[in-house]
């Protein structure tokens, strides 16, 4: 069966399902000039999606040791 390219950039990445459902929520840069606005994601956004922005995931993942 095929998979899906959401399927294929997970895998790709080595994500867990559980990773897979993390969310981000971006904000604007301290110093904007412009108003305030906030988008939550659940991909991996472009630095410069509000104009400059700070983004913080909802969870941080550690890399396993391959040992």
């Amino acid at each position: 069966a095929e998979q899906s390219r959401a399927e294929q950039r997970k895998h790709a990445r080595g994500l867990t399902e559980e990773q897979e459902q993390n969310l981000v929520i971006c904000i604007p840069s301290p110093g904007e000039d412009r108003p305030f606005s906030t988008m939550m994601l659940s991909s991996i956004p472009d630095l410069h999606i509000l104009h400059g922005s700070q983004c913080f995931p909802m969870f941080l993942y550690e890399a396993e040791d391959d040992q």
